[in-house]
Formats: C-alpha cells, structure tokens, sequence
C-alpha cells in the first residue's frame, strides 16, 4: 500500500493543480545498511526552483537493508519539478539504528497535473 502525501496550491480561484511523483530507493544490502531514522527528499528543478523537504513513507516498514521501496510524493504548491537537475536525500537520525547506507535514488514524474 503506497501513501500518498498530498499538499494543494491554488493555482487560480477555480483550480488547483496537484504533480505526483514517484521515488524509488535501494538500501545496501550488508548489515546495518537498513535506517529506524524518518527519510526526506528535496526535488530540484534545472530552473533553480525546488520542492520542500517531502517526507518518504509508504504506510510499510522500509528502507530495510537490501530492499527496494518506492514512495508516491507530492510537491508543495503544485510547481512542476521537470526536468529535474538534482535531488537532496536525509534522515533526521531518530530511532534505535539511524545510519543508512542508500544506494540508489529514482525520480520520476506519475503522470501530467490533475485538478482537484
């Protein structure tokens, strides 16, 4: 089951415009790779622009060691983040073991804008 973190901007007084974005990360396999810490991610966009600090949950225990985990996010105030330059990915060391080792980070767009 994916949550999905959703944060509304009003683009003009009759419409609001909300981007999905898809998040894919691999956590080392070797022991103590796996983090208890919460994770974030920051999109950036070529143009300088970027998302604030977007909480990664999915509703499951994730970023285990040696496990792939994808997470639904969307930006702040509906702005677009395509073509994306760069991505800032944390953890705010809570919990029993907060080290991480992150392998790989995946981002991409879900679909166009939907209305809401």
């Amino acid at each position: 089951m994916e949550v999905c973190l959703c944060v509304y901007c009003l683009v003009n007084r009759y419409e609001r415009r909300v981007y999905e974005y898809r998040v894919r990360t691999e956590t080392g396999a070797e022991s103590g790779a796996g983090t208890s810490a919460n994770a974030f991610i920051i999109l950036c966009a070529r143009d300088g622009g970027h998302s604030s600090e977007l909480r990664l949950e999915n509703g499951q225990p994730s970023l285990k060691a040696g496990h792939k985990d994808t997470f639904t996010v969307t930006c702040e105030g509906g702005r677009h983040f395509s073509p994306l330059e760069a991505v800032v990915v944390r953890h705010d060391n809570s919990g029993h073991s907060p080290g991480w080792k992150l392998n790989e980070v995946g981002v991409g767009l879900v679909g166009g804008a939907n209305s809401g």
